[in-house]
């Protein structure tokens, strides 16, 4: 059973007041609860801190927590630490934009503060978590990552998704997690998207890392080595199957280091390089891996600056790949000549089911050109509009 209302309290509150009857039934409901989703709530009041910790005080069969955007004091902090450590059927906790408030002795303002240390070394304790999510939260960045990073190292936990995506972590920080994983034997998932993240940290955790499956970093790298440190581990990493590298800014020459490394590495299925740049260079390897790789599945470029003469290409090794099945390159500059050659690629290419062409002034021509080809081959479902 799952409790989904951010109003719940209050009306928990108020009703259970009205009767001892109806608050043992409402006690009987939370009791078996299994889900606990609070969205878009103030735990600010002592009303609504204290309804919120006897909610948590006599449920005891959670297995899913979820806060989002949940403005609340240290008494609900201290409320869920006593509710996480003693509730060992819990195995995922989701916080999304959760900010812990105090007030200033010197007048009413109240100012954002961190999720604590101690809140964290507390919360952390539980080994049975099986997915944690602290994204876009007002933390202590220094004491929350280190106790992050400390419970990946354990020897004994669950956990096999993390997410801690929109906290703009600085690259010291995102060091420190990346370390932890070159220990760390459970987690498959990662997501340290809008955050800061040297190429050359993720690399070397890619290397000895053997259970990570999906990785995004997407708004986050900074190249120090031109793309060459991901591109080596690439070559060697054997469990990693999907990547996400959109809105980089990564330049031409790291994405033909990437390709490169697409030719050697035979476990990665989906790759996303979106908004970066695809100039010639890039466009030619990354042709070569399309013919050479046998298990990238899906392939996404979209707004990555390429023009007809890259478009060709890419289509002219699609004429010979025979494992992509998804194929993204929208808001590209494709134009007529680029929409020939892709509508050639269609014709004689039989395993492609998904090919997006959004906004890639193909013009009306090369929409008819594309239309006749689909005469040819019915399987494949291309998105123009």
């Amino acid at each position: 059973m799952v409790l989904d209302s951010s109003d719940f309290i209050e009306w928990y509150k108020t009703m259970s007041k009205i009767n001892k009857q109806f608050y043992r039934i409402v006690l009987n409901i939370i009791l078996i609860l299994t889900q606990i989703n609070f969205y878009n709530t103030t735990f600010f009041t002592f009303q609504k801190t204290n309804g919120l910790k006897k909610i948590l005080e006599k449920t005891k069969n959670i297995t899913t927590l979820e806060l989002k955007t949940i403005t609340c004091n240290s008494n609900v902090l201290k409320a869920l630490v006593v509710f996480l450590k003693d509730n060992t059927p819990l195995t995922t906790c989701r916080f999304n934009g959760v900010y812990n408030y105090k007030s200033e002795e010197s007048s009413s303002i109240y100012v954002a503060a961190g999720i604590t240390y101690d809140f964290l070394e507390a919360f952390l304790t539980n080994t049975s978590y099986i997915e944690l999510e602290f994204s876009n939260i007002s933390i202590d960045y220094n004491s929350a990552i280190i106790s992050i990073a400390k419970y990946l190292k354990k020897p004994n936990i669950k956990l096999t998704t993390l997410d801690l995506s929109s906290n703009r972590l600085g690259t010291n920080y995102t060091e420190i997690i990346t370390k932890a994983l070159e220990i760390n034997k459970t987690l498959t998932k990662l997501n340290l998207r809008h955050n800061n993240v040297y190429d050359v940290d993720i690399a070397k955790a890619l290397k000895y890392n053997n259970t990570l499956i999906i990785l995004d970093l997407s708004y986050t790298i900074g190249f120090l080595d031109r793309g060459e440190a991901i591109a080596e581990a690439m070559k060697t990493n054997r469990t990693l199957t999907t990547l996400l590298l959109n809105n980089n800014d990564i330049q031409s020459g790291a994405i033909a280091a990437l390709a490169r490394a697409l030719v050697i590495n035979q476990t990665l299925t989906t790759i996303d390089i979106s908004d970066n740049n695809v100039w010639y260079k890039a466009a030619k390897a990354i042709a070569v891996a399309i013919k050479t790789n046998t298990t990238l599945s899906t392939l996404i470029l979209k707004n990555t600056k390429m023009r007809s003469c890259e478009a060709i290409v890419i289509a002219k090794a699609l004429e010979i790949n025979n494992t992509l099945t998804t194929i993204d390159i929208s808001n590209n500059d494709v134009g007529y000549d680029g929409a020939k050659a892709i509508a050639k690629a269609v014709k004689i290419n039989t395993t492609l089911s998904t090919l997006i062409l959004r906004c890639c002034n193909i013009s009306g021509d090369g929409e008819k050109v594309i239309t006749e080809a689909l005469e040819t081959n019915t399987i494949i479902k291309i998105i123009i509009t």
